[in-house]
């Protein structure tokens, strides 16, 4: 239940965040909310079929709020749940390697998009406003996983480093 809330909870903010930084430079705001992104490092367990039912439901709300996508959404998903995956079998739960994950995942998620887009020719982007983009994204996305650490840790008395 709590997992839900957190899911809800992030699509709430990431709206608000986007609808309060209203000063854009050429369409990138200064601090881009990926509330979403970042809190599915938390969100996955170990019983797959949960994941699978979860993951289903994360593509399908934000595919409707924002990519506005949905084959281009299941594709990067799935590569971030499988990125995940990868990364949580590879290191231990701290807040050092949370934070690592933070950023590579929302690197990860905006080269996703960069690239599709530049071959898709959608917009034309070029690498400063993907450097831009990620700079602005990873700011506020760390703060936010380190308030779900701290919400989702349970031995308080764990090392963060």
């Amino acid at each position: 239940m709590k997992k839900y809330l957190v899911l809800i909870l992030s699509m709430f903010l990431d709206i608000i965040i986007t609808n309060i930084t209203f000063y854009k430079f050429n369409h990138i705001t200064y601090f881009n909310s990926l509330f979403t992104i970042t809190s599915l490092l938390y969100l996955f367990e170990q019983d797959k079929k949960k994941n699978y039912k979860l993951l289903l439901l994360i593509i399908a709300l934000y595919s409707g709020l924002y990519i506005n996508n949905l084959i281009l959404s299941f594709i990067v998903f799935i590569i971030i749940y499988y990125c995940i995956k990868f990364l949580k079998k590879l290191l231990t739960d701290n807040m050092f390697i949370l934070t690592l994950e933070t950023i590579i995942i929302i690197c990860l998620y905006e080269f996703i998009l960069f690239f599709t887009y530049s071959i898709l020719v959608f917009k034309t982007f070029d690498f400063y406003n993907y450097i831009y983009k990620v700079g602005h994204s990873l700011i506020l996305n760390v703060i936010y996983s380190f308030i779900l650490f701290f919400i989702f840790n349970k031995k308080r008395h764990k090392t963060f480093f």
